[in-house]
């Protein structure tokens, strides 16, 4: 086996090992944000999206968070606990006038080699916690959503690396042991946005 047992589930507060991770899945993608070297995720706003400039998850860019990074995979380090929020996210078009914004429907985040699933359940963030065993680093698995979700849903998946600390701060661009967030930030919700906007 590659996984090895869960450690003990916490309240959002993470330890100085924990490698965490919020991950977003939508119809039909899944996107991977990292704290970036300030150790703090920033918010997360639907009005934000914009795939063709590079913020598909809606990152408030200013501030907090400015160095926040998304991958279109999953890379974690090996014989460490790794904690993930699972944040079920909706479209939003701003292409239409007025923009569009469809709502989010359930996912399953699934890693068949860990034995590891969790739904993504719309309007309700969930955490999900594993360690990769040590001598994986290297290893290359698959992500993919084990809930029908629409047409594309044979499509989500992507890719799931375990590497080395060399291999990991060459991808993030930091050495993530010094940017452990304390806490996942409050998840606003696209009808949370719109009585902020009243």
């Amino acid at each position: 086996t590659i996984k090895t047992a869960y450690p003990e589930m916490g309240q959002g507060k993470e330890g100085e090992e924990t490698f965490v991770i919020r991950v977003y899945g939508e119809q039909f993608a899944w996107y991977f944000n990292y704290p970036g070297k300030d150790g703090q995720f920033g918010d997360q706003r639907h009005s934000y999206i914009d795939k063709a400039s590079s913020n598909p998850v809606g990152l408030v860019k200013e501030g907090v968070g400015a160095d926040d990074k998304v991958l279109p995979r999953l890379i974690v380090p090996e014989g460490v606990n790794v904690l993930i929020q699972l944040i079920s996210l909706g479209k939003y078009n701003l292409n239409t006038d007025p923009p569009s914004y469809t709502h989010p429907v359930l996912h399953s985040f699934f890693s068949p080699h860990l034995r590891l699933k969790q739904d993504l359940v719309p309007y309700h963030p969930g955490q999900i916690w594993f360690r990769v065993k040590v001598g994986n680093a290297g290893e290359k698995f698959e992500i993919v959503c084990a809930e029908l979700c629409g047409e594309g849903h044979s499509g989500m998946r992507a890719d799931f690396l375990v590497l080395d600390e060399a291999g990991l701060a060459k991808e993030l661009g930091y050495d993530w042991r010094t940017a452990v967030p304390a806490e996942f930030p409050e998840v606003v919700h696209y009808y949370q946005e719109e009585k902020e906007e009243e």
